[in-house]
C-alpha cells in the first residue's frame, strides 16, 4: 500500500511537472509567434514596396533590378554565417537587438523623404539582413527555451507567423505604396517593428533571452 502510494504521489508529481512545462511552452511559443507576426508585417510592407517603386518612380528596367536582387542574395549570405561564429561569444540576446538596429536603419533610408534611388537600395539591403539577423537568432533562442519539446511541430507554427506577417505587410503594401512612397506617412510601414521591439524588451520576453545568454 505505502509502495502504492508512493507510485501515486510520483505520478501526480510528474503530471503537475508536465502541465507546468506546457503552460512555459505555450506562452513561449504565443509570445515569439506575436513578435514575429509584427515584425514580418513590417518587412513585407517594404520589401513589397521595393519593385514597384524602382519601376514606377524611378524607371528602373527589369534587367536592373534583377542585377540589384543577385547582390541582395549573396549579402544574405552573410548574416547567418556570422551568427553561427558567434553564437558561443555574443548573447542571442545581442544579435536580435543587432538586427533590430539594421531595420530601424533601413526604415528610415527607405522612408525618409523624399526619398532615391541610393535611398531605397540602401533601405532594402538593411531590411533583409537585419531579417536574417532576427530570424537566426529567434529560432536559436525558441528551439533552446523549448529544449527539444516538440521543436519541429512549435517551429512550424513561429514560420507560420512569419509568413502571415509577410502576406499582411504585402497586402497593405499593394493598397498605399504609390500614394505614400516619398512622404513621412511610410514611416508608419515601421509601426510592426516598433511594436516588436517594445514587446522584446517587456520583462517577462526580455528576461528569456539573459537567461539564454548565460547559459
Amino acid at each position: 500500500e505505502l509502495a502504492t502510494q508512493a507510485d501515486d504521489y510520483e505520478r501526480l508529481e510528474e503530471e503537475t511537472r508536465q502541465r507546468k512545462l506546457r503552460r512555459q511552452d505555450l506562452k513561449v511559443v504565443v509570445i515569439f509567434c506575436v513578435v514575429q507576426l509584427f515584425l514580418q508585417t513590417s518587412f513585407g510592407f517594404y520589401r513589397s514596396s521595393f519593385h514597384p517603386v524602382l519601376l514606377n518612380v524611378y524607371d528602373f528596367g527589369q534587367s536592373n533590378i534583377a542585377h540589384i536582387e543577385m547582390i541582395t542574395a549573396v549579402l544574405a549570405i552573410i548574416p547567418p554565417m556570422i551568427v553561427s561564429r558567434l553564437a558561443g561569444i555574443v548573447s542571442p540576446r545581442t544579435m536580435i537587438l543587432v538586427g533590430f538596429a539594421m531595420k530601424f536603419v533601413g526604415i528610415l533610408a527607405f522612408s525618409i523623404p523624399p526619398g532615391s534611388q541610393v535611398q531605397l537600395i540602401v533601405g532594402n539591403v538593411c531590411l533583409i539582413k537585419g531579417s536574417l539577423f532576427c530570424i537566426s537568432s529567434f529560432t536559436h533562442v525558441f528551439a533552446h527555451r523549448l529544449q527539444g519539446r516538440a521543436i519541429p511541430t512549435r517551429i512550424g507554427i513561429l514560420m507560420a507567423f512569419f509568413s502571415l506577417g509577410m502576406a499582411i505587410g504585402s497586402l497593405v503594401s499593394g493598397y498605399v505604396v504609390n500614394e505614400a512612397y516619398g512622404t513621412w506617412y511610410f514611416l508608419l510601414g515601421g509601426a510592426g517593428t516598433t511594436f516588436s521591439l517594445v514587446l522584446f524588451l517587456l520583462p517577462p520576453v526580455f528576461s528569456m533571452h539573459v537567461v539564454e545568454a548565460r547559459k
